[in-house]
This record gives C-alpha cells, sequence and structure tokens, in this order.
C-alpha cells in the first residue's frame, strides 16, 4: 500500500532531513491558500520574516513593491495564508543573521467552485470565539474559514470533478472521504495515501460498495461502510422462489443490507459485522412494505465507533432504529427506537424518525440530527442528546434542541434540488442527511442538511453562536439560491490543522 511505504519514509528518513528543501516546490501549484513555508535554516541563529508578494517576480525592487504579507517566525518553517486562488506569488524567508533570501515562485490553482461569484458560504451570524474554525462541506468539497472564504480544495481526479461525502479531518493530520462507492485517505494536497481494497471480501460481490460513513480510528485502523444485497427469506433459503404461475422459478426480490468493515493499514480485513445477520434473528423479519410484500429497506445511514467502550452504534434510518453492537463479538446488546411485533402493527417511538449521524459524547450520552420526517411539514428537524437506559428500555431525552429557518427565505426553499448519495432527486420538501458534531467545548456543530442546508454553532442554553448558510449563483434568475448538502465537518483546532499541513510537507521533502 502507498501508505505503508510513505510511513517508512517518514519514520526513517524525517529524522536525517535538515528541511534544507525549500517548500512549496518552485513553480508548484496549490490547492490550499494556507500554506507550510520551509527555506534553509539560517546556523548561525536569530530571527526570520516570511514576505510574500502577488505576481511572479525575479528582481528584488519588483518584489518589494508588491508584497502583500510579512510574518515573523522564531525558526525557518512558517505558515502563512494567501489571499486568492488563481494567483501567482513569489516568497522569500529571511534570517536576521543573513543577507536577503533567494526569491521563490508558486501559484494556487482554483476550480470552479473557489469562484465566489458562482459559490460561496454566507455568514449569517459571525463569531470571533472561533477564529480557528474551519468547514469541510461535501456539497461543494471545500474547507472554509469562519469568515466563509474558501481555503482548500479538492483536486480534480483524472482531470475530472469528483463527488465527496463525509470530508473529515483525522486525528493523524489527513482527510478522509467518501466517493462513488470508494473510501480514500488523502494529505493536503489531495494525494491518496490510503484507498479501501474494495475487493467484495466482506459481502462476496466484486465491490463492498462503501456509503455514508468512513473513519480513521485512533488505533491506525480504519472503518467504513458498506452494502451487501441479500435475496428476501431467510438468509440460508435457496434463491429462488416460484414463478406467477406457481412453476417456472424465478429470482427472489434482493434487499439491501449494510456491513461494516474494520481495516488495517495493509487493507487487510480486521473485523466484520453484516445487519442482514441481525435482521434475519429480529423483530424486523415481521415487516415488510405493504405494497410490495418485500422486505423493508432498513437504509443504514451512519455509525460510530466507541473504541473505549468496544461498542458501535449503528442508524437505521426506515426503521427509526438506533443498535449498539458489542465488539468484537458481533452482538446487539440494545436496539432502541420502533419495534415491530409479530402480528401487529408496527410500535412507533416519539423521541425520533429518519435519525442521521448518531455518535456518542463525551459524557457517553447518544446525541445526533433527527430530521423529524414522520412529521413532515409539521416541525422541522432536531439535535437530540438521549441517555440509555441502565439495562433494556427505551432511551431518555436529556436535551433537544428544534432547529429553525432563521435567517431564511422559506419561499425558496421547495425549489431547492437536492439529491441523495446515488445521484436520485429526493421528494420537494423531504430532508436529507444532516450531522451534528460535539466540539472540544461541548458546544454543538449542526449541518442542517436540505432543503435548509444551514450550519450553526449551538451553545448548550440553545443559543447560536455563528451560523452561515452555502449558497449558488443562478444565472437564469439572478439571485442567490440555497447550496444543498449532505453533511459538514468542523477543524476546531489550529495545532491539528497544522499537523495537516506539515505532514503533507514532511513527505514533500522526504521525496
Amino acid at each position: 500500500m502507498v501508505r505503508n511505504l510513505q510511513i517508512l519514509i517518514l519514520t526513517v528518513l524525517l529524522p536525517l532531513i535538515s528541511y534544507t528543501q525549500v517548500l512549496p516546490g518552485e513553480g508548484s501549484v496549490l490547492n490550499f491558500r494556507i500554506i507550510g513555508f520551509t527555506t534553509s535554516k539560517d546556523h548561525y541563529g536569530g530571527s526570520y520574516k516570511l514576505e510574500i508578494a502577488i505576481g511572479a517576480y525575479f528582481s528584488e525592487d519588483s518584489f518589494t513593491r508588491n508584497i502583500v504579507v510579512t510574518q515573523a517566525a522564531p525558526n525557518n518553517r512558517i505558515i502563512a495564508e494567501v489571499p486568492s486562488f488563481g494567483t501567482q506569488y513569489t516568497w522569500r524567508i529571511t534570517a536576521s543573521s543573513t543577507l536577503k533570501g533567494e526569491l521563490h515562485h508558486f501559484s494556487t490553482g482554483n476550480t470552479p467552485e473557489t469562484d465566489t461569484t458562482k459559490l460561496r458560504l454566507r455568514i449569517l451570524k459571525s463569531s470571533k470565539e472561533y477564529k480557528d474554525a474551519l468547514f469541510f462541506l461535501d456539497g461543494s468539497r471545500l474547507l472554509y474559514d469562519i469568515n466563509g472564504k474558501p481555503v482548500w480544495y479538492l483536486p480534480l481526479k483524472g482531470g475530472k470533478r469528483i463527488s465527496a461525502i463525509d470530508l473529515k479531518l483525522t486525528s493523524f493530520g489527513t482527510i478522509t472521504y467518501l466517493s462513488d462507492e470508494d473510501a480514500y485517505e488523502i494529505n493536503y494536497a489531495g494525494e491518496v495515501v490510503w484507498k479501501a481494497p474494495n475487493n467484495g471480501k466482506v459481502n462476496g460481490e466484486s465491490a463492498e460498495h462503501y456509503h455514508h460513513e468512513f473513519t480513521r480510528l485512533t488505533n491506525g485502523h480504519y472503518m467504513v461502510m458498506g452494502s451487501e444485497y441479500v435475496a428476501w427469506g431467510n438468509s440460508t433459503a435457496k434463491n429462488e422462489v416460484p414463478g406467477p404461475d406457481g412453476n417456472d422459478p424465478m429470482p427472489k426480490p434482493k434487499t439491501l443490507f449494510a456491513t461494516l468493515i474494520e481495516y488495517d493499514d495493509l487493507g487487510n480485513v480486521v473485523w466484520s459485522w453484516k445487519s442482514s445477520n441481525y435482521f434475519y434473528h429480529s423483530d424486523l423479519v415481521n415487516y415488510v412494505y405493504p405494497d410490495t410484500k418485500g422486505v423493508m429497506d432498513v437504509h443504514e445511514n451512519s455509525f460510530y465507533f466507541d473504541e473505549k467502550e468496544k461498542t458501535a452504534l449503528l442508524s437505521c434510518k426506515n426503521i427509526n432504529r438506533i443498535l449498539k453492537i458489542k465488539y468484537p463479538e458481533g452482538t446487539v446488546i440494545n436496539s432502541f427506537g420502533d419495534s415491530y411485533p409479530a402480528g401487529k402493527p408496527p410500535v412507533r417511538n416519539s423521541l425520533f424518525c429518519d435519525q442521521h449521524s448518531v455518535r456518542q459524547s463525551s459524557k457517553g450520552l447518544l446525541y445526533f440530527y433527527n430530521n423529524n420526517a414522520c412529521n413532515m411539514g409539521k416541525a422541522l428537524p432536531t439535535v437530540l442528546v438521549l441517555k440509555e437506559p441502565a439495562g433494556k428500555g427505551p432511551l431518555q431525552k436529556v436535551w433537544e434542541y428544534q432547529c429553525t429557518t432563521q435567517w431564511l427565505d422559506t419561499s425558496k426553499l421547495q425549489s431547492v434540488k437536492m439529491f441523495n448519495t446515488k445521484g436520485a432527486p429526493l421528494p420537494l420538501g423531504q430532508t436529507s442527511g444532516g450531522n451534528v458534531w460535539e466540539m472540544p467545548d461541548k458546544n454543538m456543530f449542526v449541518s442542517m442538511s436540505g432543503p435548509y442546508s444551514k450550519l450553526f454553532i449551538l451553545n448548550h442554553n440553545k443559543k447560536i453562536l455563528w451560523s452561515a448558510l452555502p449558497e449558488k449563483w443562478n444565472d437564469r434568475t439572478q439571485t442567490w439560491e440555497i447550496n444543498g448538502q449532505y453533511r459538514a465537518s468542523i477543524v476546531t483546532s489550529r495545532k491539528d490543522f497544522e499537523k495537516l499541513v506539515w505532514n503533507t510537507e514532511n513527505a514533500a521533502a522526504a521525496k
């Protein structure tokens, strides 16, 4: 795997590297505006200064007349931000005990998404408290700062624009995301450092069909959700049923189930779990779609793995259920939500419906984004925090926030076209996706998903501390419209972000 070669290079060679290599490299084109600059170290000591000018210059006079960034630093490695994408820059680092540094050159690239006349993140409520916060948005494949300015974009793949969901920063200073049923880990420059095998070893097909959630664990492993198609009926039954005339056999209708797969960094399957095994040994066999008499698609749409507690939470949207799975045994030790007794109508829970992005808080509480679809047209989505019972029994509501349409033009909501992960349009007004993250200060970052798509930071007194709205320009109507989002993630730690920046620089220096 590519990752293993890079790890070997970094662990063996980096201690020997004195960072004499100048970075960014001469003539390089960067997909980011917050940049790690490195130059030769001044062996005589002294302070350092970074200077950046807009344009490509080779003379001292031209360079000094166009300097737009001047930044002091204690050493020869400095992180700084340049003003814009699609621009050429000249830079140097000087030390107090040396002559003026040599001039170097790079440029920032661009994509249609970085054109802020076509796509923007409009700030609805600003915040000084989270000045270092950054936000990944899957609808634009961009990373934004707290002021709504794009600072990074996902590069093209093979010259083509790619889809991306579940973009987020890992604790290892990398970025993970899902695209077209594949799972990737990349560095800041967009280079793939690890890719999930997707070889069908778990589901028995030609590919694992990854979807919804991909996470790098703190032990260095990876966990991702996949799919398997299982014939309706008993999982061990023959894959044929009598035809319409009672004689000619026909294939059984297949139902989509989820898999959870844990890989090591070599791509070996360490652990796996199949929701089909749970389905056929639970009350869910008692319920079928009334119109087709087929098995219900439970639609697993998120998971959360607690490495300390050794449990996994799994959200099943279509049956309004959350499962708690013991690891590594794979046994379901608790089930919350709707139930399906034999010969009776489903028993609906009154807490949540079409939930998404289930997670566990630092205090051991369950929290998630409740799309509230059972009350479509009557109530907006909510953020729910729930406490598990000591034994069997329902979840107990600890805290709830009712989302609002504050700052939104509700007359435009029905015109927003939302799409599922397969690219198919959803019914007007239907919510899809959405997520919530507990931040280190215990406040909540919320992405409302479509058709609302509003982002906000919320404290436990239910006060909005920051909010923004992704928008796109409509040339036909000459107006800004909501740019539908599926999910978003937040980076709150400047230290974690700088790890992402320097990891990429270190890898480049080791080449």
